[in-house]
């Protein structure tokens, strides 16, 4: 007997196959290893408190900076991190990386050109200058639903922005580049 699809059924499947492929894409496992951090009920202090603890639990070097931010160091990198909780809701850890700027190159209008052109031809984070064009900084996002993270999406992530980031030095130019200080240095005030 031949397999007949009505039109529903093949536009249930196709749903699925669709859904399937998107799953496919993530760079985190769909069952995530490491250890969950439950952040349902807690505001955004609360949170950063709890994945601090828990990053530091886990062997990750990490330093509270004040109320809702916190440093990683990780793979001789520096990541700056903000939960933004919304109970119910999409949560995220913004996830900022900073690079200084030498202090003669501050004021160059090649590095706002170059800002310009990563926001316009890039999509996966926020290319800005910051505090007077001491600083140059990427800015993404960990997003995640029901409260809940694991250090491993978190440590995927890492490793993902630094790829992508890596990726991003072949698009600027060589002058552009050497108007940078130290991709790993940060300017942060203690708590």
């Amino acid at each position: 007997m031949p397999f007949n699809l009505t039109k529903r059924s093949f536009q249930s499947i196709l749903a699925i196959i669709i859904l399937s492929g998107l799953s496919a894409c993530s760079s985190t496992p769909s069952s995530p290893s490491g250890k969950i951090i439950v952040l349902h009920e807690k505001d955004n202090k609360q949170a950063t408190d709890i994945i601090v603890n828990t990053l530091l639990d886990e062997g990750y070097e990490t330093k509270k900076v004040n109320d809702t931010q916190f440093i990683v160091f990780y793979d001789q990198q520096t990541f700056i991190m903000e939960p933004k909780i919304v109970q119910g809701g999409l949560s995220r850890i913004v996830v900022n990386r900073v690079v200084r700027i030498k202090p003669e190159y501050r004021h160059s209008p090649e590095l706002q050109a170059m800002t310009t052109v990563l926001n316009r031809k890039l999509n996966f984070a926020k290319f800005s200058m910051i505090d007077h064009n001491k600083a140059g900084q990427v800015q993404a996002s960990i997003t995640f639903i029901n409260e809940t993270v694991s250090t491993e999406e978190i440590r995927q992530f890492m490793l993902w922005l630094d790829d992508s980031l890596a990726s991003v030095r072949s698009m600027v130019a060589p002058e552009v580049l050497q108007m940078i200080d130290s991709p790993n240095a940060v300017s942060v005030r203690k708590p």
